[in-house]
């Protein structure tokens, strides 16, 4: 949908990284409040507004405010159902290498781990 590295809580979309920087996956209902945060832009691909998604430039992910984003990000795609599994017999999923660390799509990613990630992109980002 918009080329770049994803993260999922529960087989739902919850940030990712790509063209102009961050992407959080918010909801609607805290679609406002989170581009009044420092460095966040509505997501719009090909004319549409997708409302519900906020891009924020690397630079404006540090710290504490990196934590709220996915915070915000974690208490929409928690609310939402569990999406069950769909396996292809002809292909066995894909193990990407990413600097140096083994990433699975298909596995279970702690908050932690996907902040901990978040913040490697934003560090990686923030370099160039």
């Amino acid at each position: 949908m918009f080329g770049g590295v994803c993260f999922l809580l529960r087989g739902n979309m919850l940030c990712g990284s790509g063209g102009p920087g961050f992407m959080f996956r918010v909801g609607k209902e805290a679609h406002a409040a989170a581009l009044k945060r420092k460095g966040a832009s509505e997501m719009t691909i090909r004319g549409r507004v997708f409302e519900g998604f906020v891009w924020v430039d690397p630079a404006a992910c540090k710290g504490s405010a990196l934590k709220g984003l996915v915070a915000l990000a974690e208490r929409h795609a928690g609310r939402l159902p569990e999406k069950s599994r769909v396996r292809k017999t002809r292909k066995k999923r894909d193990v990407r290498v990413l600097k140096g660390s083994l990433h699975k799509p298909s596995r279970p990613v702690s908050l932690q781990e996907m902040s901990r990630a978040v913040r490697r992109r934003v560090a990686e980002r923030t370099r160039r």
